[in-house]
């Protein structure tokens, strides 16, 4: 399978299984900034429905792209369970 090259996998979604277990491909996904975030102070979080899915990988690109686009939405363009854990791969819609 092709995935769009923007398109990247939500890191830390083993903390939050139950929201990430509730994700469709037409879930509206959007991103915000969590400056408490006492691992990383530049982190951005993915939410669902005010409920929290992981956060962008702590790449540089990939972090620099989603905070000059911190309110586009996201889509997801995958979802895969294996086990207890979820890889959900997004885009900018």
């Amino acid at each position: 399978m092709e995935f769009p090259k923007d398109s990247f996998l939500i890191s830390g979604t083993s903390f939050n299984r139950e929201n990430c277990g509730k994700v469709t491909y037409d879930s509206p996904l959007s991103l915000e900034f969590e400056p408490e975030n006492k691992y990383d102070p530049d982190a951005i979080r993915i939410m669902c429905g005010g409920n929290p899915l992981g956060y962008v990988p702590n790449e540089p690109s990939v972090k620099a792209r989603c905070a000059k686009r911190i309110d586009d939405p996201l889509k997801v363009v995958n979802l895969k369970k294996v086990g207890g854990n979820y890889g959900i791969r997004v885009c900018f819609e």
